[in-house]
């Protein structure tokens, strides 16, 4: 399972776990997730990118010497990989990421050699293309989809668009859910959550939370939430994550340039694996204001804790939410229709519940057991027939 720059740690290690109980042997190929060094430690995963899993234990600050010095440890564990692959071959490569394919050829080569091996290639297609990078590597990843002997992706949409943009054969892809995370955590009161993030029991809470990315739509949530008077519905909006230093900035400029203050608050910071459902069960409304997505794991996330959700109408989440039954969806741009939606239920407590209730009753809650018996599936055929007959959930 190769993720050696660590994008998904929690995605990785419920995928593991859940081949383990498929009596699948599994070696994590990754470092440790730099945000939180000890992350598969603590949760009994043995990691084993290669040589080298130096960088992230040391909490360089500096995004731009951090970010070099993992590229040089990742291109050594790279090769490190390659030699033991020649001596003792894994039956299958699971591809997580491969970031750095975007700016050098390295893991398009690494996937050459590993094919020259005789080694299958399975490669999750978390995001289709790069988000924010428009167009721009459709020729990479078009390079990268050849190379795979199967693809997995978590929605139609995605398979539809690896067909119609990259001419991948859909027998080759595989649609296999996104799985619940964090959804082990211990539960907690909502007032209990609340008073530990300091927000009135009688506020009605509001959270956007996540990694933060132009993506995300954020300028697009605070306008909406301009439109829709907050501090007449005793209500708040919780921004919680980290992101880029430049972006985090003009966000709170732009809370300051729209009078927001009394009712925004920004929570810019990494939150570790252990404070996080405390978020989820503080919140009264969930909200991704998204622009665009393949697969959203802040969204598999939200499933667990049975929150009124409002999300953008995209084709991703449309694979998810229905409009009206178990969500509110609007057009991403239009800041009255967001508006409109969140004043509704922060106003009606019985809605956010009917919606929270009829998500919960869809099964939209994909088990990692019902996933790894699908990715069991896609390993079997590929090892048995070379090729991927493609299967649709």
């Amino acid at each position: 399972m190769m993720d050696l720059l660590c994008y998904t740690p929690h995605y990785d290690r419920y995928l593991c776990e859940a081949l383990a109980v498929e009596k699948i042997e599994t070696v994590l190929g990754a470092v440790c997730p730099y945000q939180d060094p000890d992350y598969f430690a603590k949760n009994g995963l043995r990691n084993n990118p290669g040589p080298v899993d130096v960088i992230p234990k040391l909490r360089i600050s500096n995004d731009t010497l951090r970010r070099a010095l993992m590229f040089v440890e990742s291109c050594i564990n790279m090769a490190a990989l390659l030699a033991r692959f020649a001596v003792s071959k894994p039956d299958i490569v699971h591809i997580q990421w491969i970031p750095l394919v975007r700016k050098v050829p390295f893991e398009i080569w690494f996937l050459r050699f590993v094919k020259k091996l005789g080694i299958k290639l399975v490669y999750t297609v978390h995001n289709v293309l790069p988000h924010d990078t428009g167009k721009k590597f459709v020729p990479v990843f078009r390079r990268v989809y050849r190379e795979v002997d199967a693809l997995i992706c978590h929605t139609e949409g995605a398979k539809n668009r690896l067909a119609l943009e990259f001419s991948v054969d859909p027998k080759r892809v595989w649609v296999i859910p996104h799985g619940p995370l964090l959804h082990d955590a211990k539960r907690r009161s909502m007032q209990a959550s609340k008073a530990q993030l300091s927000v009135p029991e009688d506020v009605t809470l509001v959270l956007c939370q996540g990694f933060i990315r132009p993506y995300k739509g954020l300028n697009f949530l605070l306008h909406g939430w301009r439109k829709m008077n907050a501090s007449s519905l005793n209500a708040r909006l919780l921004i919680a994550g980290t992101g880029e230093s430049e972006l985090l900035k003009s966000i709170k400029e732009q809370v300051a340039r729209l009078g927001l203050q009394e009712s925004v608050c920004l929570d810019f910071r990494f939150i570790p694996d252990e404070d996080l459902p405390t978020y989820y069960h503080a919140a009264d409304i969930l909200v991704y204001p998204y622009r665009e997505v393949t697969t959203s794991g802040a969204l598999m996330t939200a499933l667990a804790y049975r929150k009124a959700i409002v999300a953008t109408n995209l084709s991703a989440f449309q694979e998810v939410l229905r409009d009206k039954e178990t969500a509110l969806l609007v057009d991403y741009g239009d800041a009255d229709a967001l508006a409109s939606s969140l004043r509704r239920l922060i106003q009606a407590p019985k809605e956010r519940e009917r919606l929270a209730f009829e998500l919960a009753s869809t099964g939209s809650f994909n088990s990692w057991s019902r996933i790894a018996r699908e990715t069991r599936q896609c390993y079997a055929s590929i090892l048995q027939d070379g090729r991927a007959a493609g299967i649709s959930l």
